[in-house]
């Protein structure tokens, strides 16, 4: 059995679910998600839940590991215990953190009974079950009337999914120190990128924020724009993203996941140079990938 531990929004989540999904199916074992966390993080933490529910993904929860023997390797464990798990005898779960921000290449191999902790915003970690993660990440509820207008308007046109991503970043002294906000000029200039790059007159920004009355007044597009509103859930609003034919993302895990489940293969990735403001502790080396353009 893999265990993973769930924590932070929507597309954390993501993150977390898909590099464990990867784990339980080289294994063959069965996948089981942790949902303490949401019911006791630290207060300086943006209030969650959980959000996976609404895709058919394949996985059991519970909401704590009461009645597991769990093992965390930061305290003291037994010279019996560490032989069994060399062994892989028995039935204990056994923690393993995430050692750095970035790729860590031991994650790849880890054996069954594991609880991995940590955020994993790598694409190594389960590109390898890309067809899968996409089956799993179609939502089971049917769009509503509205969201389905929408998703023939951006089927229609020369898409570009924009996310504006505030919320926490601008509200949270924590968050805005680490991640850093995006202004309006980042937008304009990605957008203009892409009118020169495509030569498409066809072009429509489709802006999708969890702060859309700012994104009405603030983001002002070279290309005709729809904000999109009144959708309550992060799946529908990364359901309608990820058929954009192209993506201009914030420094967010949302904006990642909308471009990576797209399934256009001539699309353009946008994002901003800079992912954490709080670069002397942290890089964004395996968080981007090669075909992103840095603006």
């Amino acid at each position: 059995m893999i265990v993973a531990r769930l924590q932070g929004g929507h597309s954390n989540q993501l993150f977390q679910y898909a590099m464990a999904r990867r784990l339980a199916d080289k294994l063959h074992t069965d996948l089981v998600l942790d949902l303490s966390w949401f019911d006791d993080f630290a207060d300086v933490d943006t209030p969650r839940y959980y959000e996976l529910d609404c895709y058919p993904i394949k996985a059991r929860t519970v909401k704590s590991l009461e009645g597991y023997r769990v093992i965390d390797p930061r305290q003291p464990v037994s010279k019996l215990q560490q032989m069994l798990r060399k062994l892989h005898i028995g039935n204990a779960i056994w923690m393993h953190y995430e050692k750095h921000q970035g790729f860590n290449e031991d994650a790849m191999h880890l054996p069954d009974n594991t609880l991995p902790v940590g955020f994993w915003q790598c694409e190594k970690y389960f590109v390898d079950i890309r067809g899968m993660l996409l089956r799993e990440l179609e939502p089971k509820t049917k769009l509503s009337e509205r969201n389905t207008k929408l998703l023939k308007r951006i089927e229609s046109t020369d898409a570009i999914s924009v996310h504006v991503r505030r919320g926490d970043y601008v509200t949270n002294k924590q968050a805005k120190a680490f991640h850093g906000l995006l202004g309006p000029d980042y937008y304009k200039k990605a957008v203009k990128y892409l009118v020169d790059k495509t030569k498409s007159k066809n072009l429509h920004a489709f802006v999708f924020s969890n702060d859309i009355e700012w994104c009405k007044k603030n983001i002002k597009l070279d290309v005709p724009t729809t904000f999109v509103e009144g959708n309550d859930k992060g799946s529908d609003d990364m359901r309608l993203m990820k058929h954009c034919k192209h993506f201009v993302m914030a420094n967010s895990s949302f904006s990642w996941w909308g471009s990576w489940l797209s399934e256009n293969p001539g699309k353009i990735t946008i994002a901003p140079k800079v992912w954490f403001k709080d670069i002397k502790t942290n890089n964004d080396i395996d968080i981007a990938l090669d075909s992103w353009v840095r603006l």
